[in-house]
């Protein structure tokens, strides 16, 4: 079991609290086999499940307070004190005194909850980039119920779970279900450095910090290059301070932030334990640059092979394992990766996840970049010349630099963020194409476009591409790429920590401008000088990968793999969420054509029958009442 889970409610009292809470904790899963400490009364409960590296607890006759993770005193008097009376004790003391304002003095990868039972008040927060999870609802006036996972929050029996249409849609554009919302219509999720506070019988969601971007002004490359240099080898010792080195691993993928990471735990630890995957398709097969970082670092290192048949074994795991549905294919080889490590005797993994979103390493990028570029024309030129020529006059098109010019053209007009979305898995399918047309009434197809709008201009910066990087700290990185690794570590049973997203490092990076950051279009261009010497050459210059499963290939072969996957499909078929022509289509599709496409459909769609049968039942009333919202009740 992992997190925290809790709630609060003075209106109404609950009659065998302590069995209430018990089951919360229970929802949160079994995870690293920590402890679970509870307590609880007729108004209150707070629970912490957690490896005892993870955990801290206080429960006083006044203030109950749970830290989970790895917190970071951001001041010296704070962290002595700490040392001597315990986070948990000093969060409950200090928010006692100073209310919300505590999450100023204290940072690092750790969600908190503390209670006030004399004021009548409680306070719920996720650390500043969203390695922790924390959902809640609001049953009724002046009551809270929170907790790491949905399972725990839906277990409270005052919440219902009601399935979210809007949920279901959010997540067939982006395989995953994006904060603020989640699966369950009664609940919400908190974004990276969010905090909900319940006082004066009110429930207030508020950011409480943000990173301080530098969008322009003279900067000094090379002092930059020195403090992203100091911040990443400061990041990796304090993710192993306190840790076994001999018992500390690290994903090794052969690409930029991985290597960097395999090789600052040389430096700083004396030895580096690391573990990649390899496939037998070698368009996905990247195991020789895992192996030239491996060289050059002279690390422990163990390549692992992922075949169908493995996929096969973990898959059926996947709608329990996580709390909603989630379709990131790539968490297979992250779960062998930390098996293996496991088998090895690791107790603590590091992850280089989180370099592209600081650093400026995703592709769209350069495409978002390249495109704005069309604004610094004249906009006569544009209008009376350009435009009509190349969207309007028949055939043009055909020739090749007009019709790159029209794709150009037309993304533009798209006004960003909603531009990005232009590249998701399901563009050029419309919601009416896909969902069965009863279920669609519950959808507003521009609702997930409205949580992009609010990441990307709620960042401190007028720049893109800041704004770019802003968005996808949350969209990429706290909703997709940390849940993939973080519980599949769960699984194997071990722990993890992203060096990459120490705070001094998003911090540093926050200073570097964007020209200086991707100058000419040159996609992560200011990390790769900054790392020249360190990392080998042909890593430094190949390009971006990482652990991508070759789904879509298994896909196209006969054999267990794909008959498993199209049964789950055929399942999911029954239920009336889906066109069943949309279904066909992905059912039957053989072909090479659209290949990416369609098979990442059916494996997000597959993701999304896993997790209805792990969560709800095998084929639940989203079938048997066909167009009605599929009730679930805890």
């Amino acid at each position: 079991m992992v997190g925290i889970t809790g709630w609060i409610d003075f209106s109404q009292p609950a009659s065998a609290a302590e069995n209430i809470l018990s089951s919360m904790a229970a929802g949160l899963g079994n995870g690293l086999g920590g402890a679970t400490t509870i307590r609880a009364d007729e108004h209150a409960g707070l629970a912490l499940c957690a490896h005892q590296k993870m955990a801290s607890t206080y429960f006083g006759d006044r203030m109950w307070a749970v830290v989970h993770g790895y917190p970071q005193w951001r001041e010296r008097r704070f962290a002595e004190m700490a040392r001597e009376l315990g986070t948990a004790r000093v969060v409950a003391e200090a928010y006692r005194e100073i209310g919300r304002d505590i999450l100023q003095k204290i940072g690092g990868p750790c969600s908190l909850a503390v209670i006030d039972r004399e004021e009548r008040t409680a306070l719920v927060a996720i650390d500043r980039v969203g390695i922790e999870t924390m959902c809640y609802a609001t049953p009724r006036p002046g009551a809270l119920v929170f907790g790491s996972r949905t399972n725990a929050v839906r277990a409270h029996p005052a919440v219902s779970s009601t399935l979210s249409h809007q949920a279901v849609f959010n997540y067939m554009q982006r395989y995953v279900v994006r904060a603020p919302l989640t699966i369950f219509k009664e609940q919400s999720k908190l974004y990276r450095a969010h905090c909900v506070e319940l006082k004066n019988g009110k429930i207030d969601v508020a950011p409480y910090w943000d990173i301080a971007y530098q969008s322009e002004g003279p900067a000094d490359n090379d002092a930059l290059a020195r403090d992203t240099r100091l911040a990443l080898r400061n990041g990796v010792a304090r993710a192993i301070e306190d840790e076994d080195v001999g018992r500390v691993g690290a994903y090794l993928s052969g690409g930029l932030d991985s290597s960097t990471v395999s090789g600052f735990l040389k430096e700083v630890g004396g030895r580096s334990r690391t573990f990649t995957i390899g496939f037998d398709v070698p368009d996905y097969d990247e195991t020789e640059y895992a192996q030239m970082a491996a060289d050059r670092f002279r690390t422990e290192h163990s390549e692992i092979f992922v075949t169908p048949d493995d996929a096969l074994n973990l898959i059926p795991k996947m709608g329990k394992v996580y709390d909603e549905p989630f379709g990131n294919a790539s968490l297979v080889p992250s779960f062998y990766c930390a098996k293996r490590a496991q088998e090895q005797g690791v107790d603590l993994m590091l992850a280089g996840d989180g370099g592209d979103e600081l650093f400026g390493g995703n592709m769209h990028y350069t495409e978002m970049l390249r495109i704005q570029t069309y604004e610094r024309l004249p906009r006569l030129l544009r209008s009376a010349f350009i435009e009509p020529l190349a969207l309007k006059v028949p055939g043009l098109d055909k020739i090749p630099p007009v019709g790159k010019a029209r794709r150009w053209i037309e993304q533009y007009q798209v006004p960003m963020p909603d531009r990005l979305t232009e590249f998701g898995v399901v563009a050029g399918w419309t919601a009416e194409s896909i969902f069965d047309s009863d279920w669609l009434g519950a959808i507003d197809p521009q609702g997930d476009q409205q949580f992009q709008q609010e990441a990307y201009f709620g960042a401190k910066s007028p720049a893109m591409l800041q704004r770019m990087l802003h968005l996808d700290l949350q969209v990429v990185l706290a909703d997709n790429d940390l849940r993939k690794v973080t519980r599949m570590c769960e699984l194997a049973g071990i722990r993890v920590r992203y060096p990459m997203l120490d705070e001094e490092v998003v911090e540093v990076s926050g200073r570097i401008p964007p020209d200086v950051m991707i100058p000419g279009l040159k996609l992560r261009h200011f990390y790769k000088q900054t790392m020249r010497d360190f990392l080998p050459s042909e890593i430094i210059n190949k390009k971006k990968h990482g652990f991508v499963m070759p789904t879509i290939v298994w896909l196209m072969d006969d054999g267990p793999f794909r008959d498993y996957v199209m049964e789950g499909l055929s399942s999911c078929r029954k239920r009336g969420i889906f066109d069943r022509s949309f279904m066909d289509e992905v059912i039957n599709h053989r072909s090479h054509d659209d290949a990416f496409e369609l098979g990442s459909l059916a494996w997000d769609i597959l993701s999304l029958e896993l997790w209805l049968q792990g969560h709800v039942d095998p084929l639940s009333e989203t079938s048997a009442t066909h167009g009605r919202e599929a009730g679930i009740r805890s």
